[in-house]
Parts: C-alpha cells; structure tokens; sequence
C-alpha cells in the first residue's frame, strides 16, 4: 500500500512538472516578446495590478480550494464518495456566489483603486480588464481542489496547457493592436488575453468532470450535512484565507509601496515604474521559473500528506517530506549558482536589459529560502497545521514590508530585494522548524545541506572556466552549453558524494515495474 501510495504522488509530482515546464517555458517566451513589445514601463504597469487582483481572488476563494483538497482527500481514502460529493456541491454553490459578488463589487471600485491605491493613474485600464477572470478562477479553482483531492493531476496539469496556449495567442495579438493607443491599453490587452486563457482551462476542468468516475463511486460511508460540510470547510478555509491575504497583500504593498519610495529616492513616476519593472516583471520573473518544480511538489504534497495522516501512516509522512526538502534543495543550489555567475548575460539575452542583471544576481542567493517557502507551506497544509503558515506569514509579511519602507528611500531597488528576501528566510526557516517538530524528522545536515552546496560551488567554478576559456560573448547557444557542463558536472559531483542514486531517487517506480 505505502509503494502505491508513493507512486501515486511520484507520479502526480512528475505530471504538474511537466504541465509548469511546458506553460512556464512558453509563459517565459512569452513575457520576452512581451518586455521587447511594450519595455520595462509597459510590463510595470502590467505587473501592479497583480498583487491586488491576488488580493481580491483570494478574498474571493475564502480558502476553499485547498480546503476541499485535502477534505476530499480524506474522504476519498476512505471511499467516502457520499461525503466527496457533497464536499464539492457545497464549495462550488459558494464560490458561484461569492465570485458574482466581488466581481460586481470590484468593478464599481475600480475608480478609486486605479486613482487613490496606485501612483500611475494608467493602471486603471489593466486593472479593469482583469476583473472577469475573478469569476472564472473562483469556480474553477473548485474543479482543482477536487481533483487535486482525488490526486488525479492530469485535468489539472491540461487546463495549465490550454490556458497558457490561449493567453500566449491572445496576449501577442491585443498587446500588438492595442499599443498605437498607448502603453496602458496594451497592458489591458495582455490582462484580457489572461482573462481568455483563464476560461480555456475552465472548460478543459468541465470537461474531465463530466466524464470523471470517482465522483459516482459506490461509497462506503454516509455525507456530513450541509451544516457540517461547511463547518469543516471553514475550520481550514479560514486560516488559509487569513494567510494568503497576508501573502497577497504583501505582494500588494510592494507594488503600491516600491514605486513610492523610489520616488523618494530620487526617481520620477516612469523612472520608478520602469524600476519596478525590471525587478518584479524580469528579475522575479526569471527566479520564480524553476517554481515549476516546487509548486508541483506543494500541489500534490496537500492531498498526499492529508491521506497518509488520514491513515495514519507517519513514515509515510516522514518519506515524503524528506523527499519534498532534497528535491527544493537540490533545485534551488545550480539555479542559484547559473544566476550569480551570469546575470547580466541572462538579462542581455532575454530581455535586452543587461542592467538589470544585479538585480537577479542579489535575488539569486535567496533561491532555496524562496523556493523552500512553497514546499514548507504544502507540507503543513497537508497536515492541517494552517495556523502556523499563517503565523509565520504575517511577521514575514511586517518584515519585509517595514524594511522596504526603511530601506528602499536609501538604498533604492536594493533595499528592496533585501527586504523580500529578509521576509523569506524567516518565513521558511520558521517553517522549516516547526516541520521538523511536527514530522519528528531528523535532518541530514551533511547530505541535504553541506554535500549539495559544495556540489554548487563545483559547478558554478566549472560554468566559469569553460565560459572564460572556450567562449569570447555569451549567447543563446554558448548559455546553454555552458548551463548543460555545469549541470553535468552538479550532477556527478552529488554521486560522487553519495548524496544521489538512481536507485535512491526511483525507489518506488522500480519496485512498480519489478512487480509488473
């Protein structure tokens, strides 16, 4: 059973991968043609409105996704699809409200936000375009939780595709035909083109669900009431909606709040636009991109440590946040290795923006408290300790957004980033402690932590000879030659210090295929 179990979420794993490395390689080449389309300005006006359309979205959701997540989760462990029905019944009815409600509220707001929340009034045509998608992501948001609950990823892990295909094409065509109007009306133009692909994967979520079998299963077990269905919705809906208003909002004062104290620091209204745009719709944008493997890991983590406490199997737990911490690891050091050591030639090629390229390289050295903030926060959703994340995320939250407002007026975008990366070491170290606590696993510092960094510092020394030997200028080819060495070397020089093995990273799928 605990070899299923396994391949299941080793499987899921490996499907949401896929799915975020196809959308976020056409996502990224998308917002290259993009940036090269409209500049740094125009992606900055873009860029603000997303922290307070998060805000919105999940004040919205209320938390119920990851809710039915995990309850269905629960619930269908025990093939209990009496309660797996009701679970989702209940949850969509909500979200069809609750969508309705802010998308009429919002629109009669739009107004004041673009103009009083905003220091560029241009934002309010990006802003306006993007209300529709509220509605569209509410209820789809429920067709996710369900099957994510079921952990069955591939409806999912399609509509990912189908829904990046759609804004890549529309976003191309309205940003191109709007721009003669101005850069504010192309920047709606890419809000709409999300709006568009946000309704493709809606309809591809549709369609699975009408033809999905687990949900008409023979159940072994009576539905709670409406009552109690909504009681234990809100019991973990709630401190997962008070932390991801905190996250959003955190993202919301950072756009509000850097462009403003860049205009203290000496730069005008386009000069501090542009300024944030180079940080949050280029530089984040490029440390976000291995994201794909640590969102995947937090996705499946939540239904998958919500079945083993269901069963109450701990070493399956312990397994599988051992499992959850080496991969962040061991994605988050080559990363943050290739970013540090060629930065401004990553920018220069992608972006055209070279000067940009500091601004990733002190972003960089934050990589795996970044990226171990989404795999801790997936682990202790699963295990139903919200109150935590949420803990952790509010003094987080009052770190980095306390340091911006002292730090960015002196030290300009700089103060900045160390201020979002200040909020992020605390927020996964803090997490990090109470999982160990929670899980009562015991950390092989020397393998998961020492042996990894000096397997980094290897390749990163290897990536700079070659470049400096082999090639005069650094371009598409020349970056990918001397990424795929430095991986080569990465990866061998973490079998060599036994840190990795086949066998030790495909346990599971060759026990599978051995009993095939």
């Amino acid at each position: 059973m605990e070899v299923i179990c396994l391949q299941k979420f080793i499987y899921g794993t490996l499907l949401l991968t896929i799915a975020s490395f196809i959308t976020r390689f056409i996502s990224f080449f998308y917002k290259v043609y993009i940036i090269r389309l409209i500049g740094p300005e125009g992606i900055g006006l873009y860029e603000m409105v997303f922290p307070i359309y998060s805000l919105i979205l999940v004040m919205t959701t209320a938390g119920i996704p990851v809710a039915v997540s995990k309850l269905v989760s629960e619930s269908y462990a025990q093939r209990n699809t009496n309660n797996v029905r009701r679970i989702f019944y209940v949850s969509i009815s909500f979200l069809i409200c609750s969508g309705l409600i802010s998308t009429v509220t919002i629109i009669w707001l739009a107004p004041y936000v673009a103009t009083v929340i905003f220091s560029d009034t241009r934002v309010y045509w990006p802003f306006l375009a993007t209300i529709p998608a509220i509605f569209i992501v509410a209820v789809g948001s429920v067709f996710r939780g369900y099957f994510q609950g079921i952990q069955n990823m591939l409806p999912n892990s399609l509509g990912q595709i189908f829904e990046t295909i759609v804004r890549f094409g529309a976003g191309v065509y309205l940003a191109s035909k709007l721009l003669s109007y101005g850069l504010e009306f192309a920047a709606a133009g890419l809000a709409l083109a999300m709006v568009a692909g946000e309704l493709a994967g809606l309809l591809v979520l549709l369609v699975f669900f009408r033809f999905s079998k687990e949900i008409t299963e023979q159940s072994l077990g009576i539905s709670y009431s409406i009552t109690k269905t909504l009681k234990e919705l809100a019991i973990l809906a709630l401190p997962i909606t008070l932390t991801r208003v905190v996250i959003s909002f955190s993202s919301t004062l950072q756009a509000v709040l850097i462009p403003k104290r860049l205009e203290l620091a000496g730069y005008s209204v386009k000069e501090a636009t542009k300024i944030y745009g180079q940080f949050s719709g280029m530089a984040l944008s490029l440390i976000h991109l291995p994201t794909i493997i640590t969102v995947s890991l937090a996705i499946s983590l939540v239904p998958a440590i919500a079945e083993a406490v269901a069963c109450q199997n701990f070493t399956l737990i312990k397994k599988r946040t051992n499992q959850a911490f080496r991969i962040t690891i061991l994605t988050a050091i080559p990363v943050g290795v290739v970013f540090l050591n060629f930065s401004g030639e990553i920018m220069e090629i992608f972006y055209n923006s070279p000067e940009a390229g500091v601004l990733l390289q002190v972003l960089a050295i934050g990589c795996p408290f970044i990226y171990l903030q989404q795999t801790t926060g997936g682990i202790l959703q699963g295990l139903g300790r919200v109150d935590i994340i949420f803990k952790n995320a509010l003094i987080s939250t009052l770190i980095d957004t306390g340091l911006i407002y002292l730090l960015t007026p002196y030290f300009g975008i700089y103060g900045s980033i160390l201020a979002v990366m200040a909020g992020a070491v605390y927020y996964s170290l803090t997490n990090l402690k109470w999982l160990f606590k929670l899980s009562r696993l015991k950390n092989d510092w020397q393998r998961n932590i020492l042996k990894p960094v000096g397997a980094g510092v290897l390749m990163g020394l290897a990536s700079k000879v070659l470049a400096a030997f082999f090639f005069d200028t650094i371009n598409w080819y020349s970056l990918i030659i001397i990424v795929g060495f430095g991986a080569l070397i990465y990866i061998l020089s973490l079998c060599l210090l036994g840190v990795i093995s086949l066998k030790g990273l495909f346990p599971s799928i060759k026990i599978g295929f051995m009993r095939r």
